[in-house]
């Protein structure tokens, strides 16, 4: 635990004042009329503990007698809510620090959300805290539900879950949607932090992680939190089976990057997002409601084994449905074996066929006992998920205990075999409050809307295969260095250099030779043809762009002439390029797929690999992946895997099948040289790399190589 604590960055002397402030005993609340909600909602909690208000100029409020200042307090306060402006905030923040109070929630705005004036505000605000933690500034506070605890500035309902989800955010909004919501997510803390001028997401995160009760934390950001921060949370709730569920709202600056290569087209922000978040078994989820319900299936239900789903009806409609719609979201919908099918044959009415999604009509409707005898063979066939597909009436039409019934015989046969349990209604709204508490007592999730229902299940057993992915790997693996970007100018190397770079460390490229262009003649090629001539000169990049490639050449005369050629074409173009040296290279003429792989340099993430079906058609496609280095093996085979370029290489249509093993190897050298190189890599990019026939290999033929500082020189 202590070395999470070191990897986090939290001093244990800080950590200890944030897990007071959390879990406080003693609650000042600085402020007037502003903090009269909060303090009753703390009554309402049933909060134990001492709390006292601050103001000079009333006897009482919210019940509680005042008292004048800081220095009146009857106890030191292990948090204290300051609702005043920002002025006023600058004030008493050192007051509270001076008094040894342990942490402060700032709710005033004004401060860096609202520009530069704000920011150099809120710099002063960090400098008054010194070393005591803050919330915030505009901040709305915080409840921890397992001390009946709150350090609000509004009433932010009641909830009693034993166990449930620990939600943690940059604001309010969030809060206050999933309280209002009838999605009823059991919740153990809710926590927003505003402008995270001191205390971050991560530590919060780590914090409530020391809590057993904590079976998954939701996260809302807006910005990318501190990435080793969020590494080592991530890592930490990775070993203790806790799952993360988070949404990212907003595009974030992920760092300047080269705007010239293909990679950096295709690196966008988001698909680095994603990318960590995948490596640190991170789920990340698209709306709130997709959120809610991926919690309550993995605090209710669990996290699946695997996706092979049953699901059971009592519509063929709703068979239809649901099978469609699992199917979209990935999970396995396999039909019954030959032993279950012949079980349910002989349960079944006949106007039911035994199959997955299995329609049991409503022959045995609300017969619990029945029911189950039917649910019994199909859930017993070795599935790792069970749907209940319904839909509830609304009170009045139909006497709902028949559907209690129901579930109740579902939920029998759930218990029985162990299988991860969920009802899905078609519709978000047709799930009565009392229904879903009996489903979350018998630890059934109840699941609102098909769509994101089923996207929920589906999420839960992603967030299963990240994370055993993630536990086969290296702890350099899932963290990330944090190292600074080098200073200095940034250096472009030659195609040349940088290909010989690149071949020490085990990559192929072909065979080559620079020619100085000095006259008209023939020059001597130490290999055999055909041949590929491209102009030598660092600052063109693209060289089809400008006509300086010519392929397929046969013989040296036809390399003469080549070079000609393209020193016309690029003259054409910028009569200030140079022409007079060229890169003889031996031509490559049986590719099966083209592949992009680029190598850049985040900021504040560290090199993100980037790999694409393609050539110069690469941003028309739009067939890519991205990965994180340094990656294992395994995860640089994931990310070829999901490409077009793997089909191919795999003989797409009875085509030719292309060397998979050389193609890996290359990605992995690719990497190794980006990861040797380091923080001085800007950009690093192969493209095409050619996938040649199976056992022909895999070959580098065009190479661009940005880095800062002096780079290493090869030896060839």
């Amino acid at each position: 635990m202590q070395d999470l604590m070191n990897d986090l960055g939290i001093a244990p002397s800080r950590r200890v004042r944030l897990k007071r402030a959390l879990a406080p005993e003693r609650i000042a609340f600085v402020g007037g009329g502003w903090v009269e909600a909060g303090i009753a909602y703390l009554h309402q909690l049933g909060f134990e503990g001492d709390v006292a208000v601050v103001n000079p100029r009333r006897d009482r409020i919210g019940g509680l007698p005042c008292v004048p200042s800081l220095d009146a307090l009857p106890f030191v306060p292990d948090v204290a809510f300051v609702c005043v402006n920002r002025e006023r905030t600058l004030e008493i923040v050192p007051e509270l620090r001076a008094l040894g109070a342990a942490a402060v929630v700032c709710n005033a705005a004004g401060f860096a959300e609202i520009g530069k004036d704000g920011a150099l505000l809120q710099d002063r605000l960090a400098e008054a805290a010194g070393e005591m933690p803050v919330f915030g500034p505009n901040c709305p506070g915080f409840v921890n539900f397992q001390v009946r605890a709150a350090v609000m500035m509004e009433r932010f309902g009641l909830q009693d879950p034993g166990v449930g989800t620990a939600l943690v955010t940059q604001g309010g909004g969030v809060m206050l949607d999933l309280l209002s919501s009838m999605r009823d997510v059991p919740l153990t803390h809710m926590i927003g932090l505003g402008n995270q001028m001191d205390v971050t997401i991560p530590e919060c995160m780590d914090i409530v992680l020391d809590d057993a009760r904590v079976r998954a934390l939701a996260v809302y950001v807006e910005g990318l939190p501190d990435v080793p921060q969020l590494c080592a949370v991530a890592h930490r709730a990775l070993r203790q089976g806790v799952p993360i569920v988070l949404m990212k709202a907003g595009a974030s600056d992920a760092g300047a990057r080269a705007m010239f290569s293909h990679t950096a087209s295709l690196t966008s922000p988001e698909a680095v997002n994603d990318a960590l978040f995948d490596r640190l078994g991170i789920l990340r989820v698209g709306d709130l409601p997709e959120m809610t319900e991926t919690l309550k299936m993995l605090t209710v239900a669990g996290i699946p084994s695997g996706k092979r789903t049953a699901i059971v009806t009592a519509s063929g409609m709703h068979s239809s449905l649901a099978g469609d719609e699992a199917e979209r979201c990935g999970l396995d919908v396999a039909l019954p074996s030959e032993t279950a099918t012949d079980a349910l044959g002989q349960l079944l009415p006949d106007i039911a066929t035994p199959g997955n999604p299995l329609d049991l009509t409503t022959v045995y409707w609300g017969q619990r006992t029945e029911q189950a005898d039917c649910y019994r063979p199909l859930l017993a066939d070795g599935y790792d998920v069970a749907l209940n597909v319904c839909n509830y009436p609304r009170p009045g039409i139909w006497e709902i205990e028949a559907w209690r019934q129901e579930f109740l015989g579902f939920a029998d046969v759930v218990a029985e075999t162990g299988v991860k349990g969920a009802t899905v209604t078609i519709f978000p709204e047709s799930f009565p409050e009392d229904a879903k508490r009996l489903h979350v007592e018998l630890g059934i999730a109840p699941l609102q809307g098909l769509r994101e229902g089923m996207q929920a299940v589906a999420n839960a057993v992603r967030y299963g295969a990240l994370r055993r992915a993630c536990l086969e790997r290296s702890d350099e693996h899932i963290l990330l260095a944090s190292a600074p970007p080098s200073a200095g100018p940034v250096m472009t190397l030659g195609e040349h250099e940088a290909k010989q770079r690149a071949a020490a460390s085990g990559l192929r490229i072909p065979e080559s030779i620079v020619v100085e262009r000095r006259d008209a003649s023939a020059p001597a090629i130490p290999f055999d043809g055909p041949y590929v001539v491209k102009l030598a000169n660092d600052a063109v990049l693209h060289k089809s762009d400008l006509g300086a490639v010519v392929v397929d050449i046969p013989d040296g005369a036809g390399v003469a002439a080549a070079m000609d050629a393209i020193a016309a074409s690029v003259r054409a173009h910028d009569p200030g390029i140079a022409t007079d040296r060229f890169l003889v290279e031996s031509f490559v003429s049986d590719a099966v797929a083209e592949l992009l792989v680029g190598v850049t340099r985040i900021e504040h993430v560290g090199l993100a690999m980037t790999l694409a079906t393609g050539g110069t058609m690469t941003e028309l496609i739009a067939d890519r992946s991205v990965v994180l280095l340094p990656a294992d093996p395994a995860g640089l085979e994931r990310a070829f895997d999901g490409l077009a370029a793997a089909s191919l290489c795999r003989g797409f249509r009875s085509a030719v099948a292309g060397d998979r093993q050389a193609v890996l190897g290359a990605i992995a050298a690719i990497a190794a040289v980006a990861c040797e190189i380091g923080p001085d890599l800007v950009e690093l990019e192969v493209n095409p790399l050619l996938i040649r026939p199976r056992d022909q290999g895999a070959v580098a033929v065009d190479m661009v190589l940005r880095q800062t500082g002096t780079p290493m020189r090869s030896a060839s």
